[in-house]
């Protein structure tokens, strides 16, 4: 038995029960507001009403930047710049746009030392990167009620490298005695998996701040809350630290200091995963008690129930379309430190142009951001599914229900 996989058309997203698949007719679709997300949402007196035999208002589309990364943050005034040489002979300057560097540099003193820095590759990803970091830090402060760090009073203005190494490579032959060449290639490897590491922490562990903040104070999530929390502290002043160190590594030609950061990386980096595992698993255990199980369709045919079956292993969760013996996945994803269950669904593509029947990328179904979220209806009582796709704007499946 061949079970059609799910459309998005209109307002809403549905997947008929029998026959090929086709987009809901316009004039059965939920209100114009329920598509809507916040930053677009048009006011209520413009959306198209909602039959009044229904008596459940549509619930409010999910956030337009509920998939953001962490750096989205506004780049402040980038303040003095310099250039400097190769005898770290440092020039003010006015005009950054000017200048040609090897590499662009922002350095924090503590007691008198340089500890800290961050280096890029043009003027604004320097300042980005500042920004970004300096707002992580400034985050975890408030969120854990800490003084921000003190560290970072002290910085330099942003640096124009003008001293490229390379020129003086060409001094060695391989394998000579005293080579830079050794050290140059370690030092390239390092840098690459520096930005590695930094995009991992940026994209995976950093955005959570705010909910580790809040799973400390619980009890049952308190000790695997605050043991992850001090691995993001550690693991953001080291993405500076490192950089700092890897220039003085290049200032000596020293492969084994290189590699001591290196090593440093691949254990925090370790230590960061395994606090992410041990947290995410506690809350997802959770949300699972509550949540997993079978969800009926509204308003289907009683002797042919269309159901969405939702599943959990570990942080991992799927939500299967059933009807009869025949299954669909419908939504894959994971459960979010904050509860909320975010992933894809495979979905038809805008006009429903696919090349065959089943529900694969081969026959023109594509993956698209998706979310389940749940609700509690009263009178009487029903727990409620909500499946919702995003493309230019968000829209919601017919939603599922149990007692």
């Amino acid at each position: 038995m061949f079970l059609p996989a799910l459309l998005l058309s209109g307002a809403f997203a549905l997947a008929p029960a029998q026959g090929e698949a086709k987009a809901k007719p316009e004039s059965k679709a939920k209100p114009e507001s329920k598509a809507k997300p916040e930053s677009e949402a048009k006011p209520e007196s413009k959306a198209k009403p909602e039959s009044k035999a229904k008596p459940d208002p549509a619930p409010d589309a999910p956030p337009a930047s509920l998939m953001r990364p962490f750096d989205a943050v506004v780049v402040p005034t980038s303040g003095p710049v310099v250039r400097e040489s190769c005898e770290a002979v440092r020039t003010p300057v006015t005009d950054p746009k000017a200048l040609s560097c090897t590499r662009w540099r922002v350095e924090w003193s503590h007691k008198g030392k340089v500890w800290a820095a961050i280096e890029a590759d043009s003027f604004a990803a320097l300042t980005q990167k500042k920004a970004r970091h300096l707002a992580f830090a400034r985050q975890y402060a408030r969120a854990f009620d800490k003084a921000e760090d003190p560290r970072y009073e002290d910085v330099s203005p942003i640096i124009c490298d003008e001293c490229d190494p390379s020129v003086a490579q060409g001094r060695w032959g391989e394998g000579q005695t005293f080579s830079g060449l050794e050290s140059a290639r370690a030092l390239d490897d390092a840098r690459t998996r520096l930005a590695e590491f930094e995009t991992l922490f940026y994209e995976t562990h950093a955005p959570a701040v705010a909910e580790v903040a809040r799973l400390a104070t619980e009890r049952k999530t308190a000790s695997n809350a605050k043991r992850y929390a001090k691995q993001l502290e550690l693991a953001s002043a080291d993405l500076v630290s490192w950089q700092a160190q890897l220039h003085q590594a290049e200032l000596l030609r020293s492969a084994s200091k290189v590699e001591k950061v290196v090593k440093a990386m691949k254990a925090r980096g370790a230590a960061l995963d395994k606090g992410l595992v041990a947290l995410g698993k506690q809350v997802a255990t959770t949300v699972a008690k509550a949540h997993a199980g079978v969800y009926a369709q509204e308003g289907a045919n009683p002797a042919a129930t269309p159901t969405l079956e939702v599943d959990f292993d570990g942080r991992r969760v799927t939500a299967t379309y059933r009807l009869g013996e025949a299954s669909s996945v419908w939504f894959e994803g994971t459960v979010g430190l904050d509860g909320s269950l975010r992933g894809r669904s495979l979905m038809a593509p805008p006009g429903g142009k696919l090349t065959c029947k089943e529900h694969s990328e081969a026959c023109g179904y594509e993956y698209i951001p998706s979310m389940i979220r749940f609700s509690v209806r009263p009178e009487p009582r029903k727990e409620v599914l909500e499946l919702w796709f995003q493309r230019d704007k968000w829209v919601a499946a017919t939603p599922f229900s149990r007692d």
